[in-house]
């Protein structure tokens, strides 16, 4: 490397771009075996004149030229130097978390960035480790990471690259199955030309057997261009495939078992025999009838769907009834509890009303008296002692003494019995 390859000094850089230069130059002497008393002349020479300025002002009095590089190289940082709060840089590196369109790579390096103002020490890959499990932003990657047991910064950085890697092979645009058989349905009768295929349909069954997901990450493609191959599965431990599909793991039987619903299967199978038949009957057979098929059977599906929908919504209203029936009922043993004098009324709560019986002097006479639901009072004999306003009187009960106000549309007054 020349010297002329350092570039410019950065005067006006920052403190961080200061001393990358000043590693980068140290380099230089390195490789190129400079003698000690040599450093200084090819520094001055390499910095510029205007940081040799800068230079020698920090100098004063003595020349640059006639000082060891160390002192000229702890001048320049001194200088540069910005004091910085390590409580204030900590929260800010705790705070860090990882943007929805941010890479995970660059993440790791602004972690890595961060920390390094921080003066963690002997606990610096730990807390890299806690920031970036809890700063990725990703809960599914999130709950894996804390699964791995003695997780270092190493293996969680390693796991969230490997990660974004497959995550981005797979948003890839893939083909399935069905627009396979699709599409040679539709090279088989192109304007009522027929075929060139062979008219036996055992000819297309090697060619679907043979569209198998790769074992060492789970897409389509061949196992020998994967380059998950020598990839290490950090579920089991074993080389030739990742933790996505690992077979001792419940997440590749899950998907595995259920990843093809009858929907999708009734859909190949229909577009399957329909190929067979193409290349039996090649000039009877086009696209449009293959769509009108496949189109037949969504419908079919969709009327399933309404049909126990539909019945779903009669279960529910039958329940809804059944329930207000019980809860009559329920009301109708509350009043009766209440009032046990009174359990041989027939009448519907709807029709009970707030009652009580009241006579004007002691010779008056009693009768039934009726609850409305959750209505707690009880039977009572009372006397109007004085009006107390519109249609409102004082009452004395007669079995405790007790006065109280009474609206005289909530209350029965019986006629008195003359001696």
């Amino acid at each position: 490397m020349e010297l002329s390859n350092l570039g410019k000094f950065p005067i006006n850089g920052s403190p961080r771009e200061i001393a990358d230069y000043l590693e980068c130059f140290d380099a230089w002497c390195i490789s190129k075996n400079v003698r000690d008393d040599k450093i200084p002349a090819h520094f001055v020479t390499a910095i510029g004149l205007d940081a040799y300025s800068l230079v020698k002002n920090l100098a004063f009095p003595d020349k640059p030229i006639s000082m060891p590089y160390a002192k000229l190289r702890e001048l320049l940082i001194d200088h540069f130097h910005v004091t910085t709060f390590e409580t204030r840089e900590r929260a800010h590196f705790n705070k860090l978390v990882r943007s929805p369109n941010q890479k995970i790579r660059d993440f790791i390096l602004q972690l890595q960035i961060q920390a390094s103002k921080c003066n963690f020490g002997d606990q610096l890959h730990t807390q890299l480790r806690d920031r970036l499990i809890a700063g990725i932003n990703i809960p599914k990657l999130e709950k894996e990471l804390i699964q791995i047991p003695s997780c270092t910064f190493q293996t969680a950085k390693e796991v969230c690259i490997t990660y974004e890697d497959v995550n981005n092979e797979y948003s890839a645009p893939t083909t399935s199955v069905s627009d396979v058989m699709l599409s040679k349905v539709e090279n088989t009768s192109v304007h009522g030309k027929k075929s060139k295929l062979p008219s036996t349909g055992n000819r297309m069954q090697p060619e679907i057997k043979n569209i198998k997901p790769c074992l060492s990450c789970g897409k389509l493609h061949l196992r020998s261009t994967c380059r998950f191959r020598s990839a290490k599965c950090y579920k089991c431990g074993k080389v030739g495939h990742i933790k996505t599909v690992c077979r001792s793991s419940s997440t590749y039987v899950a998907q595995h078992s259920y990843n093809s619903p009858k929907l999708s299967s009734k859909m190949e199978s229909m577009c399957l025999s329909t190929f067979q038949n193409t290349q039996a009957n090649p000039t009877k057979t086009s696209t449009a009838s293959s769509a009108t098929q496949v189109s037949t059977v969504f419908k079919n599906e969709v009327a399933k769907l309404q049909c126990e929908l539909s019945k779903a919504r009669k279960d529910l209203n039958e329940m809804r009834e059944q329930l207000n029936k019980i809860e009559e009922l329920l009301h109708m043993h509350r009043l009766r509890l209440v009032n046990p004098e009174h359990t041989s009324s027939c009448e519907s709560p709807a029709k009970l009303f707030i009652s009580r019986i009241l006579k004007k002097h002691l010779m008056s006479t009693t009768s039934n008296v009726h609850y409305y639901k959750d209505n707690n009072y009880r039977p009572s004999v009372g006397i109007i002692l004085q009006k107390m306003g519109n249609r409102v009187v004082k009452i004395l009960d007669i079995k405790d003494h007790s006065v109280y106000n009474g609206h005289l549309d909530k209350v029965t007054i019986n006629e008195i019995i003359q001696k």
